[in-house]
């Protein structure tokens, strides 16, 4: 899961970081008219005319076990194998034995074919954890025999198990300060590489009683995961920090490494360059304060309130007295700086707080589009002066002084003090004159080294990274002996860079990703202290998440999204599933995933609990099955046609070395030199040719995918007063976005919204259940929801939080009023479903039209032409 990410790297989104602007929603509330709860149990699996069990050959694996051919998984027949799956993590990975056959069949039921089981190894209290001593790295019995029951109910009802090795474990001797989990040392800190094999083959080599199978030997699991989210080379400068025997462990490897690519120190000194210890003129203004605070901006936004005043000495008193909405809302800082990108600068300042205040340190853009500069560090002060240097090389430098250094009071009601603030360059040249390649005293570069330096060590670390995965499979594939496809990890952790490694190791390639995923701007994971983007990704012009995700895909193997979510509360969460099935058919993906079903148990909601569990989100849960028939079914064919980035390893370390490490989102500059964005993904197939040379291109065309041409018509409207998304097929179709008065015509089926519909923005789904052509149908089904949420949800002003008030259940659905036209030909005959999928009453028809009412308390109805 994503809470690897944030508390190793601190990042704040996964993907969709794009701001948008907001599809516009009604103003009312649940227990208000036009709402109505639509309670779907996870126990369900009682038979109806939308039950797809039957897509699952029974058991998973019953044709072979399954396995990569080109860029599709195809069984022991030959035959192609899409799967649609969702997430179990934590203790949901251990039910009561009892509720294992409902679960199963629940899911089958809903169209899933493969469940991850992540988070097994968990450390986060008695019991939680399919390890039961960690030190010793036995398993727990009891969750083990609560798995095995599990696993076996899931394979017979046909889904495929994706196996989590290392996502969530802290290994023994672990020292403060590092990643969590033990992410990054376990690549090459070989006591931690030998407890990974140790769980390992445990776990593998366990037969499972049920089976009577191992399941190394289980056709029924899938995949086998390595490491989730797990890279050095997002912010790898935390290396130089290490106590021993970490930091002296990778500084030897990396000596080796640059003794295998210089000849001597002569050799590097060419190219890294001397430090003589010099300094260039001050180019802050007024930085002791003489001037009063002249040249300083002191910025309070998004209701935040702060001031800043020479106090004689040299200082400046900064007192914050309100705080704002988002983190940055208070900061200081001087514009007007004219910085070289090869140049190296220090930061030196003095500083103090009476209450100890955090505070940040940044150097970034002062216009569009506002990239940091290289520096960004917290540094928490105390009551007495204390002088700090921070060193800096930077990057992404916009021309004409449209630079600046700055500080922030991470949204906290303070008072700081501040003097003597300076900024040099200093020697660009990073090797002192005592240290040698021969004498081995070459230290751990840190993120202030030149980029020649910055390079090295990146190249030495991708390296690293490959060598230790494939180490790894090996070990899996012939010491344990499994059978199954081994993925590494995900390509975005390490950038353009992790999309090579991956590549280059994982049977398929994974990622995750999550349309704005919480914010939390003070502490990680404070449940009282969150905010999320609550905007449509229909609005997002550079196409989303999920388009980011589609430009990142190394062409030639399978690709797979493990990890996919719009956290709630979300006024667009319907649209997970209908997008997320698009994207992945027009892309022609292998494999995606919900993130997640359950953390923990009981399964069963009846109303919204978390940002991820799908449970009691009714907005969610109804999407879910129609959009697993539309992706596994291919009712919705892939583009015919694309565009290939040809990528070469010299760019990419190029990049991720001028970009000091910083390769979080890397994948957009390297398409914008070509000159698109994600926007194309909503066009054309897209992915990356990555190579070993040092290529950077455009490929004109991938050539003809598929004879025909496209049945499938993409239209999209991002702006305006009724932004919107249509991917209309011969035989289903997707619209997501403002629905008007006038009418929407979505093939064969056309929706007219009422004017005195309580929702506007709408998401809706139909799919052709006899696989005939709309058009031809006989039996079509229809999924239409506005949005979803608790009653008595705690909103605050600008509907970003909740903060602990998540109300009380049954989670009740925004009805939608509309005219529905459906396909000429035959007398159609329209039920509203019931939230099991049976049919509750039958809707009037009128000239092949009916009405969308919240009358009829559903999301679902069943077309049956007569």
């Amino acid at each position: 899961m994503h809470l690897s990410s944030f508390r190793a790297f601190g990042c704040m989104a996964l993907l969709g970081l794009g701001g948008g602007i907001a599809v516009a929603q009604s103003a009312t509330a649940p227990g208000q008219p036009g709402w109505f709860p639509f309670t779907i149990s996870t126990q369900d699996a009682s038979p109806s005319p939308i039950d797809l069990s039957a897509l699952n050959e029974k058991p998973a694996g019953a044709s072979g076990i399954l396995k990569v051919d080109g860029e599709w998984l195809v069984d022991g027949k030959g035959r192609k194998v899409r799967l649609f799956g969702t997430n179990f993590c934590g203790t949901a990975c251990f039910p009561p034995e009892e509720l294992a056959p409902q679960i199963a069949a629940h899911l089958a039921k809903n169209g899933v074919n493969v469940v991850r089981l992540h988070h097994m190894d968990n450390d986060w209290g008695k019991g939680s954890s399919i390890i039961g001593d960690n030190e010793a790295t036995t398993l727990n019995e009891q969750n083990l025999a609560r798995l095995d029951k599990l696993a076996a109910e899931l394979i017979a009802h046909g889904v495929y198990l994706n196996i989590n090795l290392h996502v969530s474990r802290t290994y023994p001797g672990t020292p403060k300060g590092a990643p969590s989990y033990s992410k990054g040392l376990d690549h090459y800190h070989r006591p931690f590489i030998a407890q990974f094999q140790a769980f390992a083959k445990t776990l593998l080599n366990h037969v499972n009683p049920h089976t009577g199978r191992a399941y190394k030997d289980e056709p029924g699991v899938a995949i086998i995961e390595m490491n989730n989210e797990n890279s050095i080379l997002l912010n790898p400068w935390w290396t130089a920090s290490l106590p021993e025997p970490f930091k002296g462990e990778i500084q030897g490897m990396f000596l080796k490494y640059l003794k295998g690519q210089y000849k001597d120190t002569a050799a590097l000194q060419a190219v890294w360059g001397v430090n003589d210890g010099s300094t260039g003129p001050d180019l802050i203004k007024n930085g002791s304060f003489t001037d009063g605070a002249k040249e300083w901006f002191v910025e309070a936004t998004n209701g935040a309130q702060a001031t800043a005043k020479a106090i004689g000495d040299g200082a400046v008193r900064w007192t914050s007295t309100a705080i704002g909405s988002v983190p940055w809302s208070l900061q200081f800082y001087q514009v007007g700086l004219n910085l070289d990108e090869k140049a190296s600068y220090r930061l030196t300042f003095k500083a103090r707080s009476e209450d100890k205040s955090t505070i940040s340190v940044t150097a970034m853009n002062s216009a569009a589009p506002w990239a940091q500069l290289g520096l960004s560090e917290n540094v928490t002060l105390t009551p007495e002066w204390q002088e700090y240097h921070l060193d800096f090389a930077p990057h992404s430098v916009l021309p004409d002084g449209k630079n600046r250094v700055g500080f922030g009071l991470l949204n906290k009601i303070t008072t700081v003090e501040l003097k003597d603030i300076r900024l040099h360059t200093v020697p660009n040249g990073f090797l002192k004159p005592d240290q040698t390649l021969e004498a081995g005293t070459i230290p751990i570069p840190e993120r202030s080294a030149n980029v020649a330096v910055r390079r090295d060590f990146i190249a030495f670390l991708a390296d690293l990274e490959i060598e230790h995965a494939l180490e790894m499979k090996k070990f899996i594939r012939e010491e344990i002996g499994a059978k199954q496809m081994i993925t590494h990890s995900q390509l975005l952790f390490g950038g353009i860079a992790g999309a090579r490694r991956e590549f280059a190791v994982s049977d398929l390639v994974d990622t995750h990703g999550y349309w704005h995923h919480p914010s939390f701007p003070h502490k990680s994971w404070d449940m009282n202290d969150w905010y999320v983007n609550n905007v449509s990704q229909v609005v997002e012009k550079s196409g989303g998440t999920l388009a980011e995700i589609a430009m990142q895909r190394p062409v030639g193997k399978p690709y797979s999204l493990s990890e996919y979510d719009v956290p709630a509360p979300n006024d667009y969460a319907a649209e997970t599933f209908p997008l997320l099935s698009a994207m992945a058919s027009l892309q022609d993906w292998s494999a995606v995933y919900h993130f997640a079903f359950k953390h923990n148990t009981p399964y069963d909601s009846d109303r919204i609990t978390s940002f991820f569990d799908l449970p009691g989100h009714p907005a969610k849960q109804a999407m879910m099955p129609i959009a697993a028939l539309v992706y596994r079914k291919a009712l919705i064919t892939p583009f015919s046609r694309g565009q290939i980035l040809k990528l070469g390893k010299g760019p990419i370390l190029d990049y991720a070395g001028e970009k000091a490490g910083d390769v979080w989102g890397s994948w957009r500059p390297v398409w914008d030199k070509v000159g698109k964005s994600g926007a194309v993904a909503w066009t054309e197939r897209v992915g990356l040719k990555l190579s070993e040379d040092n290529a950077w291109e455009l490929a004109p065309s991938m050539g003809v995918l598929r004879k025909g041409g496209d049945t499938v018509k993409v239209n999209w409207v991002a702006e305006g007063k009724a932004p919107a998304l249509s991917v209309v097929d011969r035989k289903a179709l997707v619209f997501s976005g403002t629905l008007g008065s006038a009418k929407q015509e979505l093939g064969g089926i056309s929706v007219v919204l009422e004017t005195d519909s309580p929702a506007s923005n709408v998401t809706l789904m139909a799919a052709s259940l006899d696989d005939n052509a709309l058009a031809d149908s006989k039996r079509i089904w229809l999924a239409v929801v506005s949005r979803a949420e608790n009653v008595g949800m705690g909103w605050d002003a600008n509907r970003t939080t909740v903060g602990t008030k998540w109300g009380k259940g049954p989670a009740e659905v925004l009805g939608v009023k509309a005219v529905v036209s459906l396909p000429d030909g035959g007398k159609w005959k329209v039920q509203a479903l019931d939230a099991k999928g049976n049919p509750q009453q039958e809707v009037p028809t009128e000239g092949g039209s009916f009405k969308l009412s919240p009358d009829q308390k559903t999301v679902w109805w069943l077309l049956t032409r007569q």
